[in-house]
């Protein structure tokens, strides 16, 4: 199975040990990313893998109503983007692609009587 990254370019075999250690600590890999040219996409995957090494825990959490308006209206009208929706709803566009990406469950009868008696 054919390796990918930086390893079958022979980026780190051509580092010393020193920098090794220096590349697995981020910062000569840091440099490597902004110098080539990678793909938006990509470097936007390392950003969040790196963001979210202990799982995903967003500082701002929507309520199951929010969730509800924002499926809805991603399906009323697709060709809204998740970052106009994050900016309508104040959180991150990261967050929307969860929301979204997530299966829609259908509420329970105790959700709904607890929304009636609201």
């Amino acid at each position: 199975m054919p390796s990918s990254g930086l390893k079958s370019l022979g980026f780190i075999r051509g580092l010393n040990h020193q920098n090794r250690s220096l590349f697995h600590h981020g910062l000569i890999q840091k440099m490597y990313y902004e110098t080539n040219s990678i793909p938006d996409w990509k470097k936007q995957k390392l950003a969040l893998k790196k963001k979210v090494q202990g799982g995903w825990n967003p500082k701002k959490k929507l309520p199951q109503e929010s969730m509800d308006e924002v499926r809805q209206m991603k399906q009323d009208d697709p060709s809204l983007t998740c970052s106009v929706l994050g900016n309508l709803y104040g959180v991150s566009p990261e967050s929307i692609r969860r929301i979204l990406k997530a299966s829609n469950r259908v509420p329970t009868e105790r959700e709904l009587k607890r929304k009636q008696q609201r």
